[in-house]
């Protein structure tokens, strides 16, 4: 299990606060099947996203690991997400 806590900050001045919860499960030796509940809040408003996410994360080889992900907002009071979301990233290992 992870957590996450921080700040976005934007340079039109709509900072964020923002922090998920992400649960992982070793599938096999280089693959990790995981969930995410992410949150975002708006400073000046009462407005909050809330993202369901699930994923993999594959390491290809010692350098680098595949990171593949889809999720569907459950709540979109920011207004300027869409309701389905995908992610595909490398993850460099150093």
């Amino acid at each position: 299990m992870n957590l996450e806590i921080g700040r976005i900050r934007d340079t039109r001045g709509a900072d964020e606060s923002c922090g998920a919860i992400v649960l992982g499960h070793q599938a096999t030796g280089r693959l990790e099947v995981t969930v995410e509940i992410h949150s975002e809040r708006a400073d000046h408003a009462a407005q909050t996203d809330v993202l369901a996410n699930a994923g993999l994360r594959w390491r290809v080889n010692d350098r680098g690991t595949l990171l593949v992900s889809s999720g569907r907002f459950l709540r979109d009071d920011l207004g300027d997400h869409r309701s389905t979301v995908g992610y595909l990233g490398w993850q460099m290992n150093l």
